[in-house]
């Protein structure tokens, strides 16, 4: 989805800014969050086939390949929003945009 919304931005020919809304949680694997776009041992071109070959595999074989996968991340949220932001990174690196990391919690 977001491939195709990046896609969308890169045709507009008068745009402003495209801000990707993202999550302060998406390193929660991190004492400290800086400004940057941290590195994984993937790219987000490799996600996708992994995932299509995870499905055929075998219960506790699969096991070992979301640990490598995953790395440090507790569940699926945080990595597909962590390649998120890598493809926004690096895809639209050449228009006028942003990753906005907001917090998650409660609004008091």
């Amino acid at each position: 989805g977001t491939k195709k919304v990046v896609r969308l931005a890169q045709g507009i020919k008068n745009l402003k800014a495209f801000v990707h809304v993202s999550t302060l949680y998406t390193n929660c694997n991190r004492v400290d969050v800086d400004e940057k776009i941290y590195d994984h041992i993937l790219n987000y071109h490799q996600l996708m086939p992994i995932a299509r070959i995870l499905k055929h595999m075998r219960a506790d074989e699969r096991h070992t390949v979301e640990e490598f996968i995953f790395q440090q991340l507790p569940n699926t949220y945080t990595l597909t929003k962590h390649f998120a932001e890598k493809l926004v990174y690096h895809e639209s690196f050449f228009m006028p945009s942003g990753i906005f990391r907001p917090p998650i919690g409660q609004l008091i």
